[in-house]
């Protein structure tokens, strides 16, 4: 501890790692530490320590009495990251010093954790403060975040009023956004004029929450509004590669359209008037809600239950072009993996790698995936098949130079057969 306090950069960082060696028992003195210390770069040594614990799983229900300690901690910053940190590791003995501090922290980005944190643990302990907080604090993060909390975590109360009342009244823009998300998740056909009065606002980022909650509605005029709001710039770029507008066109209209067409609003305002009267948006918003359910539960699958899954969703919803995206590119990511893995490794399967390879390209014949399925013909030994699908790409592209180079290897391999 005396090391954690010295001016030195190296013996601090030295501490931190003998600290975190210890273990569970040296908690009360950590702790103890915290309670009371304003030194910042301290303080952020402590939970360093702490972080490390917790990551390891040296920290459990069984020492959340001392951790809820550091709620009261004078220094906001260690209260906001142990209310964080409650949520992140799923400490459900913190759930009532969470409320607690939901109700009595100043500070609001603890307020704003807290309730994060329960948000994550589905508690619905919380959920009588934060329908007060949504409508009464002070902080607009705070009542972004108990809209979250109030729309997807459910006890016997409605949440509508709360949501309705976010959208109407509430002053900032990014509150109102996320009352249409929760109207939205919730699905709920009270909202449908309000929502259709939020989607002709001058705010653009209103107007595509409120799109998107009348497509998870069910009504496509959403889609329209979406198309429209294009006007407005829309980053396809790293983390926000999500909220990029055309993909939630792509999802709601159940195809998309190719290359950069995508981000055109002509291309889109023309399909949409051409295909609006057929749209089943019910349908395209069950599969993508059944996908993203599906996706959620990959780290803990295997790929081949992984690709079961995505085929028994491809079933249940032949008309998503979405899904058979998805599927075809994990049968490819697995089909390569198998056929280029060590041969005398556990990973190498060219029989199965094959299947995987012919499923996906019957699904999506992109050349990267034809590429896949000629290396699985190769590996097979069916050198004759794999340039016959170099040969068939060429026809389409002769200066393909993936396959050009793909179908000369192919052949010197059949000439010292």
């Amino acid at each position: 501890m005396k090391m954690l306090a010295s001016p030195d950069t190296f013996a601090r960082f030295q501490a931190v790692g003998r600290i975190g060696q210890v273990g569970a028992e040296i908690l009360p003195t950590l702790v103890e530490a915290l309670e009371q210390s304003e030194h910042r770069q301290f303080n952020r040594d402590i939970v360093e320590c702490l972080s490390y614990l917790f990551a390891q799983g040296k920290i459990t229900d069984r020492e959340t009495p001392l951790i809820v300690r550091l709620l009261k901690a004078r220094d906001r910053e260690v209260r906001t990251l142990i209310a964080d940190n409650f949520g992140v590791f799923g400490l459900a003995g913190g759930v009532d010093a969470l409320v607690e501090a939901m109700k009595t922290d100043a500070d609001p980005q603890v307020r704003r954790f807290a309730i994060r944190s329960l948000f994550r643990m589905k508690s619905p302990k919380g959920l009588p403060t934060a329908r007060e907080l949504a409508l009464k604090d002070d902080s607009y993060d705070v009542r972004r975040m108990a809209a979250i909390y109030v729309a997807r975590v459910r006890d016997e109360v409605d949440p509508f009023p709360v949501l309705i009342e976010q959208l109407r009244n509430d002053p900032a823009p990014c509150v109102r956004v996320m009352a249409c998300d929760g109207i939205g998740y919730l699905k709920d056909k009270r909202a449908i004029e309000d929502l259709r009065a939020a989607s002709a606002e001058p705010d653009v980022y209103i107007q595509r929450a409120a799109a998107k909650a009348l497509c998870e509605i069910g009504h496509a005029e959403g889609i329209g509004v979406l198309i429209e709001s294009l006007t407005f710039p829309s980053i396809d770029a790293f983390w926000n590669y999500g909220n990029n507008v055309p993909n939630f066109i792509a999802i709601y209209a159940g195809t998309d359209l190719p290359g950069d067409d995508r981000y055109s609003q002509d291309k889109w305002r023309q399909w949409f008037k051409e295909n609006r009267d057929r749209i089943d948006i019910k349908s395209n918003v069950d599969a993508y809600n059944a996908l993203m359910k599906v996706t959620e539960t990959f780290r803990e699958i295997p790929p081949a239950e992984q690709i079961r899954k995505l085929e028994e969703l491809a079933a249940k919803y032949p008309g998503s072009e979405r899904i058979r995206k998805v599927l075809s590119e994990k049968l490819n990511e697995v089909a390569w993996n198998m056929v280029t893995a060590d041969r005398s490794g556990p990973a190498f399967d060219a029989q199965q790698g094959l299947k995987y390879a012919k499923r996906a390209v019957e699904l999506n014949p992109d050349p990267q995936i034809v590429d896949t399925l000629a290396e699985a013909y190769f590996v097979n030994g069916l050198i004759d098949d794999a340039m016959k699908v170099c040969t068939e790409m060429l026809d389409k592209n002769p200066k393909d130079g993936m396959f050009i180079e793909r179908l000369e290897k192919l052949r010197k391999a059949k000439g010292g057969e």
